[in-house]
């Protein structure tokens, strides 16, 4: 990675892409961001849009349209090129195609010098990332997807809500397996302010526990759909959580994050990728954490690993 500037590129400038570049550019992450996009004339425009948001910025940062070719010295590539979101709330309905478009942007990347980190954001992003594992070469701690960090966020988010909108920075626990109709929460790892939130759920029912965990999965799960239906795709969420991997790259925090990666025997799973608790660094996943959870848990989390499995290519 280079170690002189912090630059980023983002292929793909759809709502998924734009969000992104936003937030990035919001948020002071990186010196420099490289957009590119097939529609050259619909790049420039939303790069001089974002130019003239900087100086209201955090920080100064430049951003303009660029080619593959520019990618030689770039740290970070993020790939949200996708089709449109299908109908019926099925993320593996986009698969074929968006493998083939994601497979494309690794592969002409790579041929112009690409030897950093891929983020990618494209649905159904456990297995695409996968595939773009498998078309780049690189090293599986190279090749993040943004996983179910989003869903969780989504989870720490309701949790928040039903206890009082107790900061949700207080609020720590994962969805995990599938970013999809299968992912699980671990609800024994869901903790508010250090206290189990099953324990609270106990201590106080006429409370805590006015709806059940399955309608508290169900309303995590089901959010990205009531956003699409309303407005067509989800954007901000997701550019937040691409923005967030950077920062744990950029910053090498090694935080804990719930990502899409490559399993070679942790949590007993061994040649795919799916979403789970990763230190995130300098280098880009570090190692892989295994939490404890319980049995039925780990079932539901093994028959989520079983949908990737059954639908990968």
């Amino acid at each position: 990675m280079n170690k002189i500037s912090r630059k980023v590129a983002i292929i793909g400038l759809g709502n998924v892409g734009l969000g992104t570049a936003v937030t990035i550019l919001n948020q002071g992450i990186t010196d420099e961001l490289l957009l590119i996009d097939r529609n050259v004339t619909k790049a420039e425009g939303e790069a001089w849009d974002m130019a003239n948001a900087i100086p209201f910025f955090t920080s100064p940062s430049k951003v303009r349209v660029a080619e593959y070719k520019d990618l030689k010295d770039v740290d970070i590539i993020c790939i949200g090129a996708s089709a449109a979101p299908p109908e019926g709330g099925d993320r593996l309905a986009e698969l074929k195609l968006n493998a083939s478009i994601v497979r494309s942007i690794v592969r002409e990347s790579i041929d112009n010098g690409f030897q950093g980190i891929f983020i990618i954001q494209s649905n159904p992003v456990d297995i695409i990332t996968h595939e773009a594992l498998k078309e780049s070469g690189f090293p599986p701690h190279r090749v993040i997807g943004t996983g179910t960090l989003l869903d969780t966020g989504r989870l720490r988010q309701v949790i928040s809500e039903i206890c009082d909108n107790v900061d949700i920075r207080s609020v720590y626990g994962f969805m995990m397996g599938e970013h999809g109709n299968s992912q699980t929460p671990i609800w024994s790892s869901v903790r508010v302010g250090g206290k189990s939130f099953l324990k609270m759920r106990e201590e106080n029912p006429e409370k805590y526990a006015q709806l059940s965990l399955d309608e508290l999965k169900f309303k995590v799960v089901n959010m990205a759909w009531e956003i699409i239906e309303r407005k067509g795709s989800t954007a901000f969420g997701i550019g937040a959580v691409a923005a967030r991997i950077i920062r744990c790259i950029f910053n090498d925090e090694k935080s804990v994050i719930c990502i899409s990666n490559y399993l070679d025997g942790e949590y007993g799973q061994k040649g795919i990728v799916a979403s789970v608790p990763a230190i995130v660094g300098r280098n880009g996943v570090e190692s892989i954490v295994e939490i404890d959870m319980t049995e039925e848990e780990r079932e539901e989390l093994n028959r989520s690993f079983y949908l990737i499995k059954e639908h990968s290519l």
